[in-house]
């Protein structure tokens, strides 16, 4: 039987967010454009409401999402099928792309 082992303890992945959170802070709050997060449902909303959370900018961000899928039924990426767009202008924009798996470029 498999099993499951620990790679990254919940206090390790909280100081790397609160470390990231401060990283974003620190750039973006020195650029005078406005700044859009984007995440990428549906795997990555809890990692970007945690991050969200630590990030303090001088300026409130926009916050929006996209749902883009490209494996269907199959775990063979295929066809990209956006079925949640941007709600959101982003033209002349900073934006950050929060997404939880960039394996097929």
């Amino acid at each position: 039987m498999d099993r499951l082992r620990l790679i990254y303890s919940k206090e390790t992945i909280s100081k790397r967010v609160d470390e990231l959170g401060k990283e974003i802070s620190d750039h973006y709050n020195k650029l005078k454009e406005p700044v859009v997060f984007v995440c990428i449902l549906k795997g990555a909303f809890i990692f970007f409401a945690d991050l969200v959370r630590r990030i303090n900018l001088n300026k409130q961000p926009e916050i929006d999402f996209v749902r883009i899928a490209s494996y269907g039924k199959s775990d063979q990426s295929g066809e990209i099928v956006l079925s949640k767009d941007l709600e959101v202008d982003i033209k002349g924009k900073h934006v950050l792309i929060i997404e939880d798996i960039i394996d097929t470029g």
